[in-house]
């Protein structure tokens, strides 16, 4: 399903074969064309639910449990409904832009999945086919 990528940490992705403008490998790459189609409609999918504030509609993208890391603070989400109740501070300003800025054509994928912004959040697609949230950093660095 994945290609491994010699490009060293996951947040700090290689320079891209096919698209020199981002500076990121693409999920193509990773992927292929079909998984990186279903990348891109799950990220506008994420998209429009960051956009609109829609927290029942975030948490319906997310795989549960859901890593939650924050500096050195590692927790875990277990259910939609803490997910909702805490959405504010998780969603944080940060993660906000992180996905609201994104490019489709500009995502980074690797072994361990696809990466929003400078890794705020990374998603995968399951066993069932369905891509969804499996991790949400809360304190990336610049």
């Amino acid at each position: 399903m994945w290609a491994l990528l010699a490009c060293g940490a996951p947040a700090a992705p290689c320079q891209s074969q096919s698209d020199t403008s981002c500076g990121q490998s693409t999920v193509e790459e990773a992927g292929g064309p079909e998984f990186a189609s279903r990348a891109k409609s799950f990220l506008a999918k994420l998209q429009a639910a960051v956009e609109k504030n829609d927290k029942t509609r975030f948490a319906s993208l997310v795989q549960y449990p859901v890593r939650m890391l924050s500096g050195s603070r590692r927790t875990k989400i277990s259910t939609r409904a803490e997910l909702i109740k805490r959405y504010q501070s998780i969603v944080t300003a940060d993660i906000r832009k992180a996905v609201l800025d994104q490019s489709p054509a500009c995502l980074f994928g690797n072994y361990q999945g696809v990466m929003v912004g400078r890794g705020q959040i990374w998603f995968a697609e399951q066993s069932d086919g369905h891509m969804k949230i499996i991790t949400i950093n809360t304190d990336v660095p610049n």
